[in-house]
């Protein structure tokens, strides 16, 4: 991938064409992992998720500029 982003593995597809895999998925996903993909959205698109993020932080009643446990992975 030429143009990708550095911080994208070899063959991994860009968040903007997997946005609707990730939105499914963001119920089982712990507020870290989904803070990181809030702000990767924030910074490097697509801001159509970010709706959902923000939609999913306010059901848990969380916030995602909130601090969360760094022991995502």
């Amino acid at each position: 991938m030429e143009h990708a982003p550095e911080s994208m593995r070899d063959g991994a597809q860009p968040l903007s064409q997997t946005h609707t895999l990730v939105a499914e998925i963001l119920p089982e996903l712990r507020p870290c992992e989904m803070q990181n993909i809030f702000f990767q959205c924030f910074e490097d698109g697509p801001e159509t998720l970010l709706a959902p993020i923000e939609a999913e932080f306010a059901r848990r009643g969380l916030s995602p500029y909130g601090k969360f446990s760094t022991d995502c992975f």
